[in-house]
């Protein structure tokens, strides 16, 4: 039931990210907490998606709105990890994720469609989050 709700404010903030209209100013700059051992992305609805835990580096800006679009400031620091076959295969994350904030400055979603994570091959994956992402 708790998988189904967050899958469900993931593909909200998917749509209010395509629907939203331009911003006026940038976003907060995030930090992401590292995982080295990785996030393992859940799927439903057609998405799959880990849930990144954030926290603020501008706390004099207003917090992002829902939905608001991140990029990473180092790809190398975020790696989607893909099991195919039992091998594991390494990718940028940035290319193939979008990264959307979910609940204000606390955290932000990097979600990826399943037709595309199948696309790639993927029996599963997970996303690795580095050291100062």
């Amino acid at each position: 039931m708790k998988r189904s709700r967050w899958l469900l404010a993931a593909a909200v903030a998917t749509v209010f990210h395509i629907l939203a209209p331009a911003a006026h100013s940038a976003p907060q700059i995030l930090a992401a907490l590292p995982v080295e051992s990785g996030i393992p992305l859940v799927c439903g609805n057609g998405v799959c998606a880990a849930e990144l835990s954030t926290y603020c580096l501008q706390r004099q800006r207003p917090s992002p709105g829902m939905g608001t679009a991140y990029a990473p400031a180092a790809p190398e620091h975020f790696t989607l990890v893909l099991t195919a076959n039992g091998n594991e295969i390494r990718l940028p994350a940035d290319r193939h994720m979008s990264f959307i904030e979910n609940r204000g400055f606390m955290s932000v979603v990097a979600m990826i469609e399943l037709g595309r994570l199948k696309a790639l091959g993927a029996d599963n994956a997970k996303l690795v989050v580095g050291q100062d992402a």
